[in-house]
């Protein structure tokens, strides 16, 4: 089952264990969307040019020439692995109630992304 923190709560990490598929936000929208397809996923985190995520492309697009980062979500909120998880759904939650959606939730590493 899940492992507990030192206050027995779930952290985010033990929630899900498959690494987030990843791409530079200059990355063309069919290549993003092939990658996608490889991976038979719906979302792609995207990274700046430090590999700091800056966005979330979904599936929902035009698969021409279009730089992800012409479509993306910018500035998303995100968690660390470490938070607990009930503190990941009140995120998640507040996201509702303010911006009226939540469209994905994927785990990746802290701070940077990709390598």
């Amino acid at each position: 089952m899940f492992t507990r923190d030192l206050t027995g709560e779930r952290t985010v990490k033990r929630l899900r264990l498959s690494k987030a598929l990843m791409v530079s936000e200059s990355t063309a929208v069919n290549e993003a969307c092939r990658r996608m397809a490889a991976r038979k996923v719906d979302a792609i985190l995207l990274t700046d040019s430090k590999t700091l995520l800056c966005g979330i492309l979904t599936d929902k697009l035009d698969l021409e020439t279009t730089p992800v980062s012409a479509v993306m979500t910018r500035n998303p909120v995100f968690v660390i692995s470490d938070t607990l998880a009930v503190e990941a759904l009140q995120k998640m939650v507040q996201g509702l109630l303010f911006d009226g959606k939540i469209t994905k939730i994927t785990f990746c590493c802290p701070r940077k992304l990709g390598k």
